[in-house]
């Protein structure tokens, strides 16, 4: 059964007045370029741009995207499971090339902070632990999923008088082809966190500052993992429990049922919604002089 235009905008509407809420929130408490010297300004600028491309170029490839995934995939649905996972592939590509153009220090003299950084030292904020967190829970399904499926793609109930079979059903048919979206994924992630610990410091920006908007770029990429892979697992969640309720007419497993079709959708809805969730900003007083003005001890 399809959602029909009405059942869209309930579930769309909501999201979009969060996600207005949200964006007009930072742009109101955003720290005033005016506090910020003219490279530090640069830099957050590209680092905001990158963000916002990274979403508006994820959902122009959406259907693209989806389309390949279905030819190339023997199974089409197996690759329109692993849609999400793409979609946040393609966005974490352009945050990547983000991190490749980060402005560079400019002019004859420079000064800029030296020292040793470690891309796993960034690994230490929320939006990696969460991110670590929601895969696993992923990994978990898949695996259970695939164990109980029957033939892959299916939940089967054996009675002495009926044989109940349904799907879809998130079995190794479709957890497979989530399995090497998901390496894929993190495998980006893993390049983008590198490259955001060895890039230039930020000329004139401070050890706090610098180490600010490179823990900002490893938040951006690691929330990209966390939409992705959290839609991801509330669908997984979601159509299994829509099949095991077909499956199991009563009991205990239809009950599980019900339960998984109502929190798989809300899991995805989470997963969208965290897309909208700051990662680390500028605080609002500055650490240091703005171009033009002294700051007394």
């Amino acid at each position: 059964m399809g959602i029909g235009p009405i059942e869209l905008l309930v579930l769309l509407v909501p999201l979009m007045v969060v996600v207005g809420a949200v964006v007009l929130f930072v742009v109101l408490s955003a720290r005033p370029s005016a506090t910020l010297t003219s490279e530090v300004a640069t830099a957050r600028r590209h680092a905001v741009t990158t963000s916002v491309l990274s979403v508006l170029v994820t959902v122009i490839s959406l259907a693209p995207v989806g389309i390949a995934l279905a030819a190339a995939v023997p199974d089409g649905h197996a690759g329109v499971a692993a849609l999400p996972l793409a979609a946040s592939g393609v966005a974490l590509v352009v945050l990547l090339v983000g991190e490749l153009t980060w402005p560079r220090p400019q002019g004859a003299s420079r000064v800029a902070v030296l020292r040793d950084r470690s891309a796993i030292a960034l690994l230490h904020g929320g939006w990696p632990r969460v991110a670590a967190a929601s895969t696993g829970l992923l990994l978990v399904t898949l695996a259970v999923a695939g164990a109980v499926a029957h033939d892959g793609r299916a939940v089967r109930h054996v009675r002495p008088e009926v044989t109940s079979t349904a799907s879809p059903f998130p079995g190794w048919t479709y957890g497979s082809v989530q399995v090497v979206a998901l390496a894929g994924v993190l495998l980006l992630a893993a390049l983008a966190t590198r490259l955001a610990a060895h890039r230039s410091a930020v000329v004139t920006a401070d050890t706090e500052t610098d180490d600010l908007l490179r823990r900002a770029s490893v938040g951006r990429v690691f929330r990209t993992v966390v939409g992705g892979v959290t839609v991801t697992l509330g669908a997984d969640l979601g159509v299994a429990g829509a099949a095991t309720h077909n499956a199991f007419q009563t009991g205990p497993v239809h009950a599980l049922g019900v339960t998984l079709m109502v929190l798989g959708p809300l899991l995805a809805l989470a997963g969208l919604l965290a897309l909208a969730v700051p990662v680390a900003r500028l605080r609002p007083l500055p650490s240091y002089a703005a171009p033009g003005t002294s700051v007394s001890a």
